[in-house]
C-alpha cells in the first residue's frame, strides 16, 4: 500500500572496530608500555574501552605518523589539535555504514554529488516494481497540512504523485505487449515517476567526509529533507566521537520547522 512519508528513517548498522589484544601485542611488539599510566599508549588499548572505537583509531593512526605513543596530550585534546591543524586524513580511518530508508530521489541526487570517502548502494528501480511505491512529502509541502487555507496544496502533491504512480501502471503493461523482459519494462515505465518517490539505500562514510557533509548539508542553504537527513547523521554518530563532531549543535530550523546543524567555534 502506498504510504506518503514524512520523515525518513537512518540507521547506523556497522562502524570501524579495534582489536584492542591485537593492538596492545603490537605496542609490545614495538616497545611501547602500556601499563605506564602517564603514556599514550596505556590510555590508547587501557583506558578507553572499547566503547571508544573512532576516535582511538584516529588518535592511533595520528600518533604513529610521529611515534609519539610515549608522552602527549589526552584523546580530546589531541583530536582538537588535529582538527585545528587540518589534519584530516588521520580522519579516514574511522568510518560508518548506515541503512537509509524514507528518502527521496531528490535527496539522492543531491547525495551522489559527495564521492570522496562515501560508499553506496541505493534499491533499483529496474528489478524492483513501483507498484506500491512510497512518496516522500516534501517538507516545505508537509508543513501545509496544518492550515486549512493551504491544505489544498498538500491535496495537490498527493493528487499528483498518485497520477504519476496511475502513469507507470498504465505503460508498463502497455509495454508488456511490446517489450521482453521485466527490467526492460520497468527501466521505460520508471521514466514517468517524480523525484518525490521513495528510495532505499546502503550509505557510508568516514569521519572525514561526514564533517564535510554537516557542513555542507546541515547548513541552512541546503535543501530542508537532505538537511533534515544529515541532522539524523549527526546525532547517530556525535555520541560514538563527540570530539570530531564538537564543531556542531542541533538547531531547530525555519522555515518549515526543519533541524539544522550551527557550527560553533572550538574554544
Amino acid at each position: 500500500m502506498t504510504e506518503f512519508l514524512f520523515q525518513p528513517e537512518t540507521t547506523l548498522i556497522g562502524q570501524t572496530k579495534i582489536d584492542f589484544e591485537v593492538l596492545a601485542a603490537w605496542f609490545d611488539r614495538h616497545g611501547f608500555d602500556t601499563n605506564d599510566e602517564s603514556t599514550p599508549a596505556h590510555r590508547i588499548v587501557r583506558d578507553l574501552g572499547e566503547n571508544n572505537h573512532a576516535q582511538t583509531l584516529i588518535e592511533f593512526a595520528g600518533r604513529q605518523c610521529y611515534r609519539s605513543f610515549k608522552r602527549g596530550r589526552h584523546q580530546a585534546e589531541y583530536i582538537e589539535n588535529i582538527i585545528g591543524q587540518n589534519h584530516g586524513s588521520v580522519l579516514e580511518h574511522a568510518g560508518f555504514t548506515f541503512a537509509v530508508t524514507g528518502v527521496s530521489r531528490s535527496l539522492t541526487h543531491e547525495l551522489i554529488r559527495h564521492r570522496v570517502g562515501i560508499s553506496i548502494s541505493q534499491e533499483s528501480q529496474r528489478y524492483v516494481p513501483a507498484d506500491d511505491t512510497n512518496f516522500v512529502v516534501p517538507p516545505a509541502i508537509a508543513s501545509l497540512t496544518d492550515s486549512e487555507q493551504a491544505r489544498h496544496v498538500y491535496d495537490l502533491f498527493e493528487k499528483q504523485c498518485f497520477a504519476s504512480l496511475d502513469a507507470y501502471k498504465a505503460l508498463y503493461e502497455a509495454l508488456e505487449e511490446y517489450v521482453d523482459g521485466r527490467k526492460r519494462i520497468a527501466e521505460a515505465a520508471r521514466s514517468v515517476l517524480p523525484n518525490c518517490v521513495e528510495t532505499r539505500l546502503v550509505w557510508g562514510a568516514n569521519a572525514r567526509t561526514l564533517r564535510h557533509l554537516f557542513d555542507v548539508r546541515g547548513d541552512t542553504a541546503a535543501d530542508l529533507e537532505i538537511r533534515r537527513w544529515a541532522v539524523q547523521v549527526f546525532k547517530l554518530v556525535e555520541p560514538l566521537m563527540p570530539q570530531v563532531c564538537d564543531d556542531w549543535f542541533v538547531a531547530s530550523g525555519q522555515p518549515y520547522d526543519t533541524p539544522l546543524l550551527r557550527r560553533r567555534s572550538r574554544a
